[in-house]
């Protein structure tokens, strides 16, 4: 009876860690390509603010090599304006988009954009 308890347990653990999500702390995003997860992943949501007087752009890449070698684009290159412009704030919703391998994300202006991602 113990046994068949343990195992009921487990599973159960299983199921709720197959399903569990990780949501990244809001911070300023780097400026080169900084690794969020080293695992596979499966993006879910996503909500950037460029919090900066400048122009941003911003890419989200997986970690594989399917693109011609490389890494495949799962968002952008795409331009974020200016703080307090239309297009400055973005959410994004991946729809569980698969990333092989896991995932960078990156901006190319330094404390500009503020993001969080749900994967």
């Amino acid at each position: 009876m113990k046994k068949e308890i343990m195992k009921l347990f487990l599973l159960l653990l299983i199921a709720v860690l197959a399903f569990a999500q990780i949501a990244t702390t809001p911070a300023y995003l780097p400026t080169t390509d900084t690794v969020v997860s080293a695992t596979t992943a499966t993006l879910k949501y996503m909500h950037l603010n460029n919090a900066s007087g400048s122009i941003a752009t911003v890419v989200i890449k997986d970690r594989s090599t399917n693109c011609g070698g490389g890494p495949c684009s799962l968002w952008g290159p795409a331009p974020l304006a200016a703080s307090g412009s239309a297009g400055s704030i973005v959410s994004w919703n991946f729809n569980s988009t698969p990333a092989p391998g896991g995932f960078t994300w990156s901006s190319t202006v330094a404390s500009a954009v503020v993001g969080t991602i749900q994967y």
